[in-house]
């Protein structure tokens, strides 16, 4: 166990340097923060680690690390959905005039349109 835990920790460093490298890279692509900057930056991380044993290999990790990132994603947002409700149920009745302002979690589901428009119309301000 010993005489593995360098060559672990190495290959852990590079990948979470490779896939940093491509989640910095897909914010300055895309100009905004999101999943699909963690997914994108899955998939092409395992591709890259892959690319010396040959197109097979790479594609192959490519497919597998964009899915194993999607789930990753996929049940953050399941599991963080409640909490984030609840924290924007509380704010929001706390400071209504911020009604516009995306509080709580970035995965949360906020106000409808429709119910912002008004708000805004109410309050007297502007887009």
């Amino acid at each position: 166990m010993r005489m593995n835990a360098p060559r672990v920790g190495g290959s852990f460093a590079v990948w979470d340097g490779l896939f940093s490298s491509f989640d910095c890279a897909m914010v300055y692509l895309r100009q905004k923060e999101g999943h699909w900057n963690l997914i994108i930056s899955g998939a092409a991380t395992g591709g890259f680690l892959q690319i010396r044993q040959g197109f097979d290999a790479a594609s192959r990790s490519t497919t597998f690390g964009g899915v194993l990132l999607a789930l990753i994603e996929g049940d953050g947002i399941t599991l963080n959905m409640p909490s984030c409700a609840l924290v924007n149920q509380y704010l929001h009745a706390r400071h209504p005039s911020t009604i516009d302002i995306p509080l709580g979690c970035m995965w949360c589901i906020h106000t409808p349109m429709s119910t912002r428009q008004e708000n805004k119309k109410a309050s007297g301000k502007l887009l």
